[in-house]
């Protein structure tokens, strides 16, 4: 949800939607009166993550941070949002949204989520937060470090990963090249039980205002479809749905080139959630055998593992809603998507602004287990011939196999 503070901006913003984004969404004012802007930001109801954009000179009157885990106050570097070129507010627009991702600070030992993070502008669009944990990540990130690797915060960028302990940032692994750089030795350590404890109430209030979103767009609807991968997104899409007590059919579509990780994973958890699950198979598997390696760098493997999906939809539902686990991280296009758009069904993205380090704590705060490939480091689970895996990944899945 988008406030502003006065309905000029509202207009300017909706053209902006309007004609470089081709949609517009729901867009609310705070109201003119500048002195009690503190207080209008404080009363916003949660139902929905709040992204709020003011000018400028509204500095003056919101003094104290009132951004936390599920809403954002932005201020623009004109002195009115309707001063900005269409160019600037974009630029703006996309840098707020990320804070959603990024913000999180270091405090005694773990990370807090929710208020202005300690990594300020290095956050940029597409970037992704998340918590290097499980000792088997370690160690092969170690094997490439040469030295010993402790639990650290990790900024994910697209080509690589900063590693951060405390507010230091003690090396960088280049995924693109198995290559770890800047090795500086850390003067303290963090750890993930801490971090949990300390961003657990941050993350119960995004998780409030996602669930009464999820319930505003769902509850009338009598057709929900998830389609589950296996992998973090759809697993915590799914998670909240069951939380936000919506019937749903989860739909996994196999390409016969699954994991076998993830292949047991789908099975162990949709048994533990009880999921109402259906398997459907995709001729990815038996087109490789055929066609070869040119067949999965012309993705033509992701139009069948769609058009596999999208057949039984089809086939089994009237008027059905999809709910998927499209995240601000995975590309730009997905950026400007609203979070409900109709493709030839009507689509619902309801974590679009959670971190890797969201997911992570709610899985942790809820007892569900995340899909183990994760545990080894990899950052995206696809099929297991993928050729658009990192060297890292690459790496991983080869030393596995060799075992």
């Amino acid at each position: 949800m988008l406030y502003v503070r006065a309905k000029k901006d509202k207009d300017a913003l909706e053209h902006v939607f309007r004609t470089e984004y081709g949609h517009v969404p729901e867009i609310r004012t705070l109201g003119g009166v500048r002195n009690e802007l503190e207080q209008a930001i404080e009363e916003l109801p949660k139902d929905d993550l709040a992204l709020v954009l003011l000018g400028r000179e509204d500095r003056k009157w919101v003094k104290n941070d009132l951004s936390n885990a599920w809403r954002k106050v932005c201020f623009f570097d004109k002195a009115k949002i309707r001063n900005g070129r269409k160019h600037q507010i974009v630029n703006f627009l996309e840098n707020c949204k990320t804070r959603f991702i990024g913000d999180v600070d270091y405090e005694d030992g773990g990370y807090v989520i929710g208020g202005r993070s300690f990594l300020g502008d290095e956050v940029e669009p597409g970037d992704d937060i998340l918590f290097a944990k499980d000792p088997e990540f370690l160690e092969n990130v170690a094997k490439i470090a040469g030295h010993k690797i402790p639990e650290a915060l990790v900024h994910h960028k697209r080509a690589h990963d900063v590693f951060y302990v405390g507010k230091r940032a003690i090396g960088k692994l280049r995924r693109e090249n198995n290559r770890w750089e800047d090795w500086e030795e850390p003067e303290e350590s963090v750890s993930w039980e801490k971090t949990v404890k300390l961003s657990s109430n941050q993350l119960e209030e995004k998780v409030e205002a996602t669930l009464n979103k999820i319930r505003s767009i769902l509850e009338n609807e009598t057709e929900i479809v998830v389609p589950w991968s296996g992998g973090k997104d759809s697993t915590v899409v799914l998670a909240l749905l069951r939380e936000a007590g919506i019937d749903f059919t989860a739909v996994h579509v196999d390409t016969g080139l699954e994991f076998p990780e993830t292949e047991d994973y789908v099975e162990m958890l949709a048994k533990k959630l009880k999921l109402s699950l259906e398997v459907v198979k995709a001729p990815v598997g038996e087109k490789f055998e055929k066609l070869g390696g040119e067949y999965l760098k012309r993705r033509e493997c992701t139009q069948d593992k769609i058009g596999t999906l999208y057949d039984y939809v089809r086939k089994n539902f009237r008027d059905p809603i999809l709910v998927n686990g499209d995240r601000i991280t995975e590309s730009k296009a997905r950026s400007f998507r609203p979070d409900v758009y109709k493709d030839e069904f009507r689509v619902f993205s309801p974590i679009k602004y959670w971190s890797n380090l969201d997911e992570q704590i709610y899985l942790e705060l809820r007892g569900i287990p995340n899909n183990p490939l994760y545990a080894r480091g990899f950052y995206r689970i696809g099929c297991k011939t993928c050729p658009f895996m990192d060297l890292f990944e690459q790496r991983i899945k080869m030393e596995k196999c060799s075992e």
